[in-house]
C-alpha cells in the first residue's frame, strides 16, 4: 500500500503539474530517505520519523508552514527535486556537484562517513586500504567519487544503506561505507555489534543540510530562520540528545584554549620541519665529504627520498589538523564535530611524534648497555605483545630456542629489532592462506643465529636489493627507516642481518649475534 500511494503521488505530479503549482504556498513537499534511521525513516505506523524529520517539523512550526512528507529512496528524491516534484530534501550531504543543481540551507550536522568491516579482518588505517576491496555503498552517495579514484576497488551500489549493509553481512562486499548512525542502528537491531567494527575519521567530514531547487531563495531563508530559532530555544539540542547522542555543552574558554594549543602544536611542527631541512642540508654535506668517490646521482636520490618521505608523512596529519582548525569557528557548537576533533587531532599529533622519533633514531647515537640475557625470554616477551593479533589472524607460532641460551646484547634495542621484524611478518601474511611464524636458533662459528621466518607473500628481488637502505619502503605507511635502524643496531652488536625470500612463499630474516664479546658471565 505504501508503494501504491507513492506511485499515485508521483503520477499525479507528473501528469498534472499544475496541481502542484496550485497548492497552498504554505505547504512544503518534503522528500526524505525512508531507510536512514535514526535520521529519517518510516516508523511502525508507516509515518515519517527521525532526527531530520522532527527538525524540519520544528522549523515549519516556527515559520508557519505545513509539511507533506514523501518517503523515497535517495536516488528518486534527488531526481524528483530536480524535476520540481519536491520542494525540499532533508539531510542531504553537501557536495560541489550537488550545489550546481540545488541550493542548500545552513548546515545542521557535520560528520564523517563510517567504514564498517568484519571484526576478524585487518584493521583500516586509511582509504588506500580499500585497494582490491569490494565496497558496499548507497546509490548517489558522494563517497562513490572517492572510491573511483582508488585503484582496484570495486563498488556495489544499493538503493539504501541498510541494503548496502546486508551486502556486507552476506559476504558480497568486504566493507560498507556510509552513515555512522545508520550503521550502528542496523548492527544493533541485527545483533551483530560483536561481529563488525565501525571506523570513523578515515573520510573527511561532510556538511548535511536541507536542499531545495536552484534559485528558491525564499524557501532557503525560511529554513535558515527556522534553524536559528531551534538553536536559540534549545529544540535542536533536545532532538540531538533524543535521536543521536547526549549533548554536552562545553565552555567557550576551553575551546579557545584548544585552538591556541593547536596553533602552538602547528608552530612546533613547522619549526621541526625547518630544523629537519637544515639538518638534511648538513647531512648532505657530510655525505659528500665522506663519500667523495661515489655515483653524485646516488647521493641526490637518497636525499630526495628523505625529503619526500618526511614531507609525505607530515603532510597528511597536518592536513587533517588544518581542516579541523578551519572548521572550528563555524562548527564549534556541533557536538559531533567536537567529538571527532577530540578523537582525531591527538591521533594525528601522536602520528607525527612517531615519525619524529623514527628520524631521531636514524640520526642519533645511543649508548650501548650490553649484558648477557636469555634469548627465549626476550622472544616470548615480543610475541606476547602480538598474541591477540596472532590468534585472531590464525597464525601458527613456533619457537625453537634452547631455554638456557643467552646472548650478549642491549635488551631494549634488540627488542626493537624483533618488534619491527614481527610486525613486517604479520603484515606479509595478511592475505595468505597458510600463516606460519617461526623462530629458530642455530650456530655458525662464534655466531649465534636467530632465524625469523614467515609464510607471507615474500619480497621481490628488486626490492630485496634495497631493503636496508634508509627511506626505502614498499608500504603505503612509514618512511622506510625500520630495517635500516635494525641493521644499524645489529652492527653495533658486532653482528648483522641477512634476508632470504621467495616470492609468494615466504621470507626469513637471520640475526647474527657475536657472542665472543669482551664481557664475562
Amino acid at each position: 500500500m505504501r508503494y501504491l500511494g507513492l506511485l499515485i503521488v508521483f503520477l499525479t505530479f507528473l501528469l498534472f503539474p499544475q496541481l502542484a503549482e496550485a497548492q497552498d504556498t504554505h505547504v512544503i513537499r518534503v522528500g526524505f530517505d525512508q531507510s536512514l534511521p535514526p535520521l529519517s525513516y518510516l516508523d511502525q505506523k508507516e509515518e515519517a520519523a527521525g532526527f531530520d524529520i522532527e527538525l524540519i517539523r520544528k522549523v515549519a512550526e516556527h515559520q508557519g508552514y505545513q509539511l507533506q512528507f514523501i518517503p523515497l529512496e535517495l536516488e528518486d528524491a534527488i531526481q524528483m527535486l530536480k524535476e520540481g516534484q519536491l520542494d525540499v530534501i532533508v539531510g542531504l550531504k553537501y557536495t560541489s556537484t550537488r550545489n550546481s543543481f540545488f541550493d542548500f540551507s545552513d548546515s545542521y550536522l557535520t560528520m564523517s562517513d563510517a567504514v564498517v568491516i568484519p571484526s576478524n579482518s585487518r584493521d583500516f588505517s586509511g582509504m588506500n586500504d580499500l585497494k582490491e576491496k569490494v565496497a558496499a555503498v548507497q546509490r548517489e552517495d558522494s563517497v562513490i567519487t572517492q572510491l573511483e579514484s582508488i585503484r582496484g576497488s570495486e563498488v556495489l551500489e544499493a538503493f539504501n544503506q541498510p541494503d548496502a549493509l546486508d551486502m556486507l553481512f552476506l559476504g558480497r562486499a568486504d566493507v560498507f561505507l556510509g552513515n555512522r548512525w545508520t550503521a550502528e542502528y542496523v548492527l544493533q537491531n541485527a545483533d551483530k555489534q560483536k561481529h563488525y567494527r565501525i571506523r570513523t575519521g578515515l573520510i573527511p567530514p561532510s556538511d548535511y543540510a536541507f536542499a531545495v531547487r536552484k534559485g528558491n531563495y525564499k524557501l532557503v531563508n525560511v529554513l535558515n530562520k527556522g534553524l536559528v530559532e531551534t538553536h536559540h530555544n534549545g529544540t535542536y539540542e533536545h532532538l540531538y540528545s533524543q535521536y543521536l547522542e547526549p549533548y554536552s555543552g562545553l565552555a567557550i574558554g576551553w575551546w579557545r584554549k584548544l585552538v591556541y594549543g593547536l596553533l602552538i602544536v602547528m608552530g612546533i611542527i613547522f619549526t621541526i620541519l625547518i630544523g629537519s631541512f637544515i639538518w638534511n642540508k648538513r647531512l648532505h654535506k657530510e655525505v659528500n665529504r665522506q663519500t667523495e668517490a661515489l655515483l653524485a646521482q646516488e647521493k641526490m636520490r637518497a636525499l630526495g627520498q628523505l625529503v619526500a618521505g618526511i614531507a609525505h608523512e607530515l603532510r597528511n596529519p597536518l592536513t587533517a589538523i588544518k581542516t579541523f582548525v578551519e572548521l572550528l569557528p563555524r562548527k564549534m557548537d556541533d557536538p559531533r564535530f567536537r567529538a571527532e576533533l577530540v578523537r582525531h587531532v591527538p591521533e594525528e599529533v601522536e602520528r607525527m611524534n612517531r615519525i619524529i622519533e623514527d628520524l631521531l633514531d636514524y640520526s642519533r647515537e645511543k649508548p650501548m648497555h650490553r649484558k648477557w640475557g636469555n634469548l627465549l625470554e626476550l622472544v616470548q616477551s615480543v610475541t606476547d605483545l602480538f598474541m591477540k593479533q596472532i590468534r585472531s589472524e590464525g597464525i601458527e607460532l613456533e619457537i625453537d630456542i634452547p631455554p638456557s641460551l643467552e646472548v650478549f646484547m642491549d635488551r631494549g634495542r634488540i627488542k626493537q629489532v624483533l618488534i619491527n621484524l614481527v610486525l613486517n611478518a604479520i603484515e606479509a601474511m595478511a592475505h595468505t592462506k597458510e600463516k606460519r611464524l617461526t623462530f629458530h636458533v642455530s650456530t655458525e662459528g662464534p655466531m649465534q643465529i636467530l632465524a625469523i621466518a614467515d609464510s607471507g607473500k615474500g619480497i621481490a628481488k628488486e626490492d630485496a636489493l634495497h631493503l636496508f637502505q634508509p627511506f626505502y619502503t614498499t608500504k603505503n605507511q612509514g618512511i622506510g627507516l625500520g630495517l635500516y635502524i635494525s641493521q644499524k643496531i645489529m652492527k653495533e652488536h658486532g653482528g648483522r642481518i641477512e634476508v632470504k625470500s621467495t616470492k609468494n612463499t615466504g621470507t626469513t630474516f637471520s640475526l647474527f649475534f657475536a657472542n665472543e664479546g669482551d664481557a664475562s658471565r
